[in-house]
């Protein structure tokens, strides 16, 4: 059980980089939403990322094997 969750957290780590790749691409290729995003909200331009890096993250460390 602890490699599936394993393997799935690495998956959503995975998944949430490519889903900011993404999203980065979205917001700068509207240049004014990329400028506005700078200015108003920065950390909304990371917050696909840490979805799944937290997701991911928690998933591996609720692993109770040793």
């Amino acid at each position: 059980m602890c490699i599936f969750k394993t393997i799935l957290g690495v998956g959503f780590i995975i998944g949430g980089i490519l889903v900011e790749i993404a999203w980065l691409g979205a917001c700068f290729g509207t240049v004014i939403v990329g400028v506005v995003l700078l200015i108003v909200a920065p950390s909304i331009l990371l917050a696909p990322f840490n979805f799944g890096l937290v997701g991911g993250l928690a998933l591996m460390a609720s692993c109770d094997e040793y």
